[in-house]
């Protein structure tokens, strides 16, 4: 066993060098550039340089010391247990370290080294698991390594996502001012000036819109507001939805935050809308609940799925079956509970597919774009055979390197092989029903998930596994009710093979979002000023010859950045790029005749470039639908004004002579 051990010290030993030596390489590649880069000159940036060296140091210092002379470090070990407060103060700034220097400081657009970024992913793990080990006798432990590596990695996440809260006017992403407009319609349509008779309509589900439109209900609520409530869904739902799944009597607090974490992290990897998040939340809280109480919380998550979007209608549904079903037996006389399954089963399909025909709240609200009044399966088969299925995105392509089915397989294989594991080490066995109700709900989810990706719109991500991924955590609850909290967290026990599928479930969601992040570079507050006078100017202008459209940059209005202009709900942004994926000439024949009769003075749009791309460019087939049913009609009829590369915005006037470029005009 000793010479075991031995070997294995020499081998951890001998890396230790190898990445030392390749961090100095990295270090001295990057020299030169960090001195000269004047922006970064100043006391703050030399500390935080500082910190960084020393927080990296950490991975050089302490493998060897703990491996060689760990007795060199037993004083500071005493000394921390002693000084609990001054120890959880470092604890706290370590672990927060990382998320600042890549996220927000100016020094991760030069410390853009895989080592350099890993080197000090290390070290933060290496340090925090030595402050928070609590045993006297050991350095590390492996329960500490787990806890540091949770921490780290959710600050990092939510520290990333709360990047975004800036007062910045214009669009951080392809689609965010717009979907920032859709927000505003239910509660906050005052904001515009609407002169026609028509009502404004926004092209989103009414369940997404009530959510993220609550903040509309705060009195002159700025972009960076909204921005925040934006971040605040996507980081508390999902903590919240693992605290009420894995919530049991006489768990140790900590752990259950953990859990917490963890969810957060692991539905990152999709990401999950949160409204799906929510109605998942209201299941789990069902299941706890006497039959009376529950089944009205089964129709009301079935219900807002459905106003959600319609393809989660069933999930609620399925997911009660999944909870009842594999519930804990308090006895071994008792069996499944067959009348509360059946029941929350139909309340759940009651609420997602027939409800939605009776109280069709969505159907009647002036807010949002007409939807259809069919059933949920012929909305499915319409959509299917009208949008174009891209098969190639299961595999590796321009649009997601890792392709759909291995993204997928990296993404969920820890989990999996730990919750097998689990179930044969344990020998926790499900019977027939049971297992008919999972693998049926995650084949279900899964081959939903699949097609929804492949359609064309999708596949860069894994959001389209929304529930598949959420039915994987929900198992993994079910687990944890059935023991698996015991098993999982008697680390001593595990092997090494076990042990690296839990280290790895918890880092693999943040790995590339580590080795990616940089901080957001916008233009300087005056130049942003300027651009939305200079857009202010023009639509003033304009505005006495001819209507103005904002077919882009919505937001704009919405926040007041230009004001006195009448809104032209037609012809939104996301609305026409959803009609150009389905070849709808229908639509298109109104929008070219205004074009053609120059119904707009002016048009605010992003800058519009022309170039069919396949396949071989990301989101080369969207690109192209767009290209042939906006971009190329629009060059037609109007000609760029102005164009503001560096904020993403495009004035256009209309043409007085043809265009120079060979366009196929409608």
């Amino acid at each position: 066993m000793s010479n075991k051990k031995a070997k294995l010290d020499f081998i951890a030993t001998i890396l230790t060098i190898l990445l030392l030596i390749s961090w100095f390489v990295a270090l001295k590649a990057i020299y030169w550039y960090a001195l000269d880069w004047k922006t970064l000159s100043g006391v703050w940036n030399i500390f935080t340089l500082l910190f960084y060296l020393i927080i990296s140091s950490g991975a050089f210092i302490f493998i060897p010391i703990s491996i060689w002379k760990p007795s060199f470090i037993k004083p500071l070990k005493r000394f921390l247990i002693k000084s609990k407060g001054i120890k959880w103060i470092i604890y706290g700034l370590i672990c927060t370290f990382p998320m600042y220097f890549l996220v927000y400081s100016p020094w991760s657009f030069i410390f853009t080294s895989f080592v350099l970024r890993l080197v000090l992913y290390l070290g933060t793990i290496i340090i925090l698991t030595f402050i928070g080990n609590q045993e006297k006798h050991t350095l590390f432990t492996l329960k500490t390594i787990i806890a540091s590596l949770l921490l780290t990695n959710a600050l990092f996440f939510i520290g990333q996502r709360l990047r975004d809260v800036v007062d910045y006017p214009f669009s951080l992403k392809w689609s965010e001012g717009n979907r920032f407009w859709d927000y505003s319609i239910l509660f906050g349509s005052k904001r515009y000036v609407n002169l026609s008779d028509k009502p404004i309509v926004a092209f989103i589900e009414l369940g997404r819109q009530s959510l993220w439109g609550l903040a509309f209900l705060i009195p002159n609520l700025s972009i960076k507001g909204m921005r925040l409530w934006n971040s605040f869904l996507f980081i508390v739902p999902n903590i919240l939805l693992g605290l009420m799944l894995f919530w049991k009597k006489w768990q140790n607090q900590f752990l259950w935050l953990l859990c917490g974490l963890w969810t957060l992290l692991f539905l990152n990897q999709g990401p999950i809308y949160t409204p799906l998040v929510i109605s998942a939340i209201i299941v789990i809280i069902a299941s706890r609940l006497p039959l009376f109480v529950s089944l009205p919380l089964v129709a009301l998550a079935g219900y807002y799925t459905n106003l959600s979007r319609y393809t989660w209608s069933l999930a609620p549904a399925i997911w009660a079956i999944l909870l009842t079903i594999n519930a804990p037996i308090k006895n071994k006389t008792a069996g499944i509970h067959w009348r509360r399954v059946i029941a929350e089963g139909f309340v759940g399909l009651l609420g997602g597919l027939i409800l939605p025909s009776f109280l069709p709240l969505q159907a009647n609200s002036p807010e949002v774009y007409p939807q259809s009044t069919q059933s949920i399966f012929s909305i499915v088969t319409s959509t299917l055979t009208h949008q174009k299925l891209i098969w190639s995105r299961l595999v590796p392509n321009s649009t997601n390197n890792l392709g759909i089915l291995l993204a997928l397989l990296l993404a969920i294989f820890p989990l999996c092989a730990l919750l097998i594991t689990f179930a044969k080490r344990s020998g926790w066995r499900l019977n027939v029903w049971q297992k008919l109700a999972v693998w049926g709900s995650l084949g279900t989810f899964f081959s939903v998930g699949i097609v929804a990706s492949v359609k064309i719109g999708g596949g860069s991500n894994l959001h389209n596994l929304d529930m598949f991924l959420i039915t994987l955590v929900i198992l993994t609850g079910v687990a944890w009710r059935h023991s698996a909290q015991l098993w999982l967290t008697d680390l001593k026990k595990h092997t090494r093979w076990e042990t690296l599928l839990i280290i790895i479930l918890v880092t693999y969601p943040i790995v590339s979002n580590i080795y990616s992040s940089i901080p957001l570079s916008l233009p300087a507050q005056k130049e942003q000023q300027g651009i939305i006078d200079f857009i202010q100017k023009i639509v003033d202008e304009h505005k006495e010859y001819g209507e103005i459209l904002f077919l882009d940059q919505r937001q704009l209005l919405t926040f007041g950045y230009i004001k006195d202009v009448p809104l032209v709900v037609d012809y939104e942004k996301k609305l026409l790029m959803n009609e150009a994926l389905s070849s709808n000439s229908a639509y298109f024949h109104a929008f070219y005749e205004d074009l053609k009769h120059q119904r707009f003075s002016l048009i605010i749009n992003e800058p519009i470039w022309i170039g069919y791309q396949s396949e071989e460019i990301k989101f080369g087939e969207e690109n192209d639908a767009y290209v042939k049913w906006v971009s190329e009609p629009l060059l037609c009829y109007y000609e760029p004004y102005h164009t503001f590369r560096n904020v993403g915005v495009e004035l256009l006037i209309p043409r007085t002579k043809p265009p120079e470029l060979d366009l196929n005009c409608p």
